[in-house]
């Protein structure tokens, strides 16, 4: 009668255990996503040190406050993981096009990262795509 329930159930225990291993993954990979953004900051820094970018460490969420040439206000970027989506949210406000990006990230041996790549790179990657929008308006 209920034959339905037992094969959705194992299903939505694989379900539950890709997102368990996602969420004892993200603290490691916050670490290297904050790592690579601060670092992006501290390089911009020294090529243009009339301008400021702040990245904040949030807990749920980084945010990037961007004061560059050619604005008056600030530009920020905010990033959060979704582990039931597996994903990188990334929130854009005062950026010219860019409004938001999300990128599918997977669970491997190495921790979170998206596609073939390791975590590092994978936040390499993403660092570029969140801060490019707020510092480089006018060329990127």
């Amino acid at each position: 009668m209920n034959e339905w329930i037992a094969p959705l159930a194992e299903k939505e225990r694989e379900r539950r255990k890709r997102i368990e291993t996602f969420k004892a993954a993200m603290p490691a990979f916050w670490g290297v996503l904050l790592k690579a953004l601060r670092s992006a900051a501290d390089e911009y820094a020294k090529m243009f040190p009339g301008e400021s970018m702040a990245v904040l460490d949030r807990g749920a969420s980084i945010q990037v406050e961007a004061h560059v040439f050619g604005r008056e206000e600030h530009a920020t970027a905010t990033l959060w993981l979704d582990p039931f989506e597996q994903e990188l949210h990334c929130q854009f406000h005062g950026t010219r096009e860019v409004k938001q990006l999300l990128v599918g990230l997977k669970h491997s041996g190495l921790g979170l990262c998206s596609g073939a790549t390791s975590p590092e790179l994978t936040a390499e990657k993403l660092t570029e795509k969140a801060l490019a929008p707020l510092i480089f308006f006018g060329v990127a």
